[in-house]
């Protein structure tokens, strides 16, 4: 089975104010709405070329503590490894604790 790639995910709340904290922020679409549609429609595309996906919530609480704690900028470079870091942990909890 294949295993899921881990994607940066953002509530409507929050994608504002995570912009404005990213290093590279303005690199985002000015909008939630605006990424929303490129993120879905990146999504739909990867569905239909195979490939499983599994959205993981970046948070104004959850990155800037994770990024600090390993000495890492608030960036895009950053929001890779943060949301492999989730999915791993996620699976590893999952292994521990089988239903």
């Amino acid at each position: 089975m294949q295993n899921p790639i881990p994607i940066a995910w953002f509530h409507e709340a929050d994608y504002n104010g995570l912009r404005e904290m990213f290093e590279d922020g303005k690199r985002l679409p000015l909008s939630f709405q605006q990424w929303l549609e490129v993120s879905e429609g990146l999504l739909e595309f990867l569905k239909e070329q195979g490939v499983l996906i599994e959205k993981v919530y970046v948070t104004p609480e959850n990155f800037p503590i994770w990024c600090r704690e390993r000495g890492l900028n608030l960036n895009s470079r950053s929001r890779i490894e943060f949301v492999k870091f989730v999915l791993a942990s996620r699976n590893k909890n999952a292994s521990k604790n089988p239903h």
